[in-house]
């Protein structure tokens, strides 16, 4: 349950900097190589990446993907 109402979840300000990896969600180190590019670095997995993804479709991908898997679990069970 919200602990706000609508209106002040309306004119709230949006979360600052909740941009994460797109491979585990994690936290990321960015830094400029030798030839002036940035580089993404995911601090949990070590994985490079070319841009973070806001926290919102991170969950919103990893729910896709859990409800992809249990769809598809559901039909090999039908199916047997």
């Amino acid at each position: 349950m919200l602990d706000q109402n609508y209106d002040r979840w309306k004119t709230a300000s949006p979360p600052e900097n909740d941009d994460v990896s797109p491979c585990c969600g994690d936290d990321y180190t960015d830094e400029v190589d030798e030839e002036g590019f940035e580089v993404f670095t995911c601090d949990n997995c070590g994985d490079e990446f070319d841009e973070p993804i806001p926290q919102w479709e991170y969950d919103e991908q990893t729910r896709d993907y859990w409800a992809e898997l249990r769809s598809d679990e559901e039909r090999l069970e039908r199916d047997e």
